[in-house]
């Protein structure tokens, strides 16, 4: 701006917050709950233990799975009876498992619209570090993952006739 111009601006505005709410309508609010601690203080779990209605019926109301989560499952499926079968089938020692540790794991990249595995590889099992798992607890769990290997190793070795 020159010297001979002037800026000129608007005072800008409160917005307008929540509008006060009279008794009446405080009241009608909380109609069709039930009373409790949770009406005096801050008590979510003293609101959800007394309103809390189980569900009793069927899955009617359900989707069935698009072709992108079938897709996805059928991938899935190997890994997980594997899984079943021998346990856990590889483990990450050298990233302790945070939040961020890992970039984004995929089953099947194409068809999937969340992501979210624990790892880059979705049989991989990062370790968390916790203070519950004494040293010996982790070294049990990498022994046994090793020894599945080299068992894999040697039955290999035998197919191809090298001992």
């Amino acid at each position: 701006m020159g010297l001979t111009e002037t800026k000129t601006t608007t005072a800008r505005q409160p917005e307008a917050g929540p509008k006060p709410v009279g008794k009446a309508e405080a009241i009608d609010a909380w109609r069709g709950f039930k009373p409790g601690r949770w009406r005096r203080e801050i008590d979510v779990r003293d609101f959800i233990v007394a309103n809390f209605t189980p569900y009793t019926g069927g899955p009617e109301f359900l989707a069935k799975p698009t072709a992108r989560t079938s897709a996805v499952w059928e991938r899935l499926q190997p890994l997980l009876r594997e899984e079943l079968k021998k346990g856990v089938l590889d483990a990450d020692g050298s990233t302790p498992s945070t939040l961020t540790s890992h970039g984004p794991g995929y089953i099947d990249r194409a068809n999937e619209v969340i992501v979210g595995t624990q790892d880059e590889i979705y049989s991989r099992r990062g370790l968390i570090n916790r203070t519950t798992l004494t040293a010996a607890e982790i070294g049990d769990q990498i022994v046994r993952i090793l020894e599945r290997r080299l068992a894999a190793m040697r039955a290999e070795l035998q197919k191809l006739g090298v001992e």
